[in-house]
């Protein structure tokens, strides 16, 4: 179960965010709203890229609001797919699982496997300028999978995509976030997509989000 408990988080311009959740293993929630409602501040809380002025982020009944990104239970998909462009598809997967891409022989089935999830097997050698952009978002979308972290949060990762890619990488997902039992958070400003993908919705505003 992920819990946040009245985050907040103030910029310097004054403007302050406040936020309470509640999502069990297996949600999905889609989080709607205008430009700056706090859509992304919500999700780099979360992350660990923001550090919140007060409240708990409580993960199967640890506070992991104070730790760092890269040991909270989570994995987060970006609009920009943050690939290396100098590493190959299989590289740049490895790097969920080793950041000096020195790979054991578990490791090396754990992203083959990944590749096959999401239809990229006969694509491990090819760089990323050689990829379409659904392409390159299933390479992160694989990144995230060897990863096996317990919570994914989605920024807008398809808004990028054609109509036919985007409800293709929509139905991908779905599929990998229900199989894995993820708790999911998806920023999306798609209403088709919230109903289609996510067993929540809300739509924030007045600077916070309630649910």
């Amino acid at each position: 179960m992920l819990v946040l408990k009245n985050l907040c988080f103030k910029y310097q311009d004054g403007i302050e965010y406040r936020f309470n959740l509640e999502l069990k293993t297996g949600d999905s929630l889609a989080v709607m709203g205008s430009s700056g409602a706090g859509k992304s501040t919500l999700l780099n809380l979360i992350a660990g890229f923001l550090t919140p002025s007060k409240g708990e982020i409580i993960f199967n009944n640890q506070d992991i609001a104070r730790l760092a990104p890269n040991n909270r239970p989570i994995n987060m998909l970006f609009q920009e797919h943050n690939l290396f462009q100098h590493l190959n598809v299989f590289d740049n997967v490895a790097l969920g699982v080793s950041a000096n891409l020195k790979i054991n022989k578990s490791q090396n089935e754990r992203i083959e496997q990944a590749l096959i999830r999401v239809g990229l097997s006969r694509f491990n050698k090819k760089l990323p300028h050689q990829l379409s952009g659904g392409q390159k978002q299933r390479v992160a979308l694989a990144r995230t999978l060897v990863r096996n972290k317990p919570i994914l949060l989605l920024d807008e990762p398809f808004s990028f995509l054609d109509l036919d890619l985007h409800h293709e990488m929509i139905d991908l997902v779905k599929s990998i976030q229900q199989e894995h039992q993820m708790i999911m958070i998806m920023v999306t400003h798609n209403p088709e997509d919230a109903l289609k993908i996510c067993n929540k919705n809300c739509v924030m505003k007045d600077g916070g989000l309630s649910l």
